[in-house]
């Protein structure tokens, strides 16, 4: 994520990466994109099952969530969202949809081949 962008939520919310892969797993790939916020793993759990995102075949599911700390000390969902294909989170998702061929099943990737 944009330093840029990440300032902006980190100003109203903390702002955390979790995913069920190894911590070590989630470490190499946070450098290798130069992340600077928090990640943890929920790897074991049903962490993800429990907040809907996990699906019924053990696959997680991307998205985003609010849970903001009670006055009890307990934490309760108050919104989230999934991440997908045109989803409002996701740009040239959107622009995509505009494609003569709309989008087809298309995925950003990781990096592109280089051009000529």
């Amino acid at each position: 994520m944009d330093s840029r962008l990440r300032d902006h939520l980190t100003d109203r919310a903390a702002f955390v990466v979790i995913s069920p892969d190894d911590p070590k797993v989630m470490r190499d790939f946070a450098k290798g994109r130069g992340w600077k916020f928090p990640i943890y793993s929920y790897s074991g759990t049903s962490f993800g099952k429990d907040l809907d995102f996990e699906g019924d075949n053990g696959f997680a599911v991307a998205g985003v969530l609010n849970l903001p700390p009670q006055s009890d000390g307990k934490m309760y969902r108050v919104a989230h969202a999934y991440f997908g294909p045109g989803d409002d989170y996701a740009p040239l998702g959107i622009c995509s949809i505009c494609f003569p061929r709309g989008t087809h099943q298309w995925q950003p990737k990781y990096s592109y081949g280089k051009k000529p």
